[in-house]
């Protein structure tokens, strides 16, 4: 599914995204192909990112994700890649 992550800096990401894992206020909660349509508040965590040949881990300080149509906009205050 095309994800974009941005933050009122940059985006962070754009591409193809297998499984995209978000921490929410209820627990982390998995994203792929074909989910219902969403709108969520992001906790601070750990976002992973699978993609067919890699995987991206990156820090959040909370944000907003939306789903739609194969589409997920994740928008957050700050993040970084996780070392």
């Amino acid at each position: 599914m095309k994800t974009q992550i941005i933050t009122p800096e940059k985006r962070v990401f754009n591409g193809d995204v297998v499984v995209l894992t978000i921490p929410t206020k209820d627990g982390y909660i998995s994203i792929m192909d074909n989910h219902i349509p969403l709108v969520s508040a992001i906790s601070p965590g750990v976002i992973t990112i699978k993609t067919i040949k890699d995987q991206i881990v990156l820090e959040n300080e909370g944000g907003v994700l939306e789903t739609h149509n194969n589409e997920v906009v994740v928008m957050l205050t700050k993040c970084h890649k996780k070392n």
